[in-house]
């Protein structure tokens, strides 16, 4: 290319369409080379990418796996206590009491399920950005002595005795009542079943 410059006006027409030819071909395999290159990047940009996904949706999978399982578990607890206090409603001979003490174990049980239940849908909502707060005043010692008095059987059944100690009459707190009422049956149920 360099002699086809320095002395293109002495050469014949044969050589100049050589050179051109030559020059072209070049110039395709530069163009060519860098595709090539630019495509060879991109692939490995792809797959890196795609690697990336694959682990994060990995991640995810099991995370959902070990979600469900969790929720499962936390629902067939109170639904093995519904069916034992229904059977033993059903078979054994019962006074009053008992047979009372047993209503309210299961009627308990239920309140429990529909709390998980309305927790999740809170986290559903609250993922999609949907959760709104309606904040009020709200009683404290109340509000505490409502859930004593609904986990009241179920704490006698493991000999636990709720007390809320220090707390006084006039307390008072800004939220969401239902978002206040979830973190309190949460806290006053874990804390049962998991007290030995």
């Amino acid at each position: 290319i360099i002699h086809y410059h320095l002395y293109k006006k002495s050469l014949p027409q044969e050589y100049h369409i050589s050179i051109k030819k030559a020059k072209k071909t070049f110039t395709d395999s530069m163009l060519n080379q860098e595709l090539l290159y630019k495509v060879k990047i991109y692939n490995e940009s792809l797959e890196k990418e795609v690697r990336k996904q694959t682990i994060e949706l990995r991640k995810m999978i099991e995370e959902r796996n070990r979600y469900f399982n969790f929720i499962v578990h936390e629902f067939k607890t109170p639904l093995t206590s519904i069916l034992g206090a229904l059977e033993i409603l059903q078979n054994a001979e019962l006074n009053l009491e008992e047979r009372n003490n047993f209503i309210a174990l299961a009627r308990l049980d239920t309140k429990e399920i529909l709390r998980m239940a309305n927790s999740i849908l809170e986290f559903s909502k609250n993922q999609k950005g949907f959760l709104e707060l309606n904040e009020r005043e709200v009683q404290l010692l109340p509000l505490l002595n409502k859930f004593k008095d609904n986990y009241q059987v179920l704490a006698q059944n493991k000999n636990i005795e709720i007390v809320f100690k220090n707390i006084h009459e006039q307390i008072q707190i800004i939220g969401d009542l239902k978002k206040i009422e979830i973190a309190f049956s949460n806290l006053i149920s874990n804390a049962i079943k998991y007290t030995d």
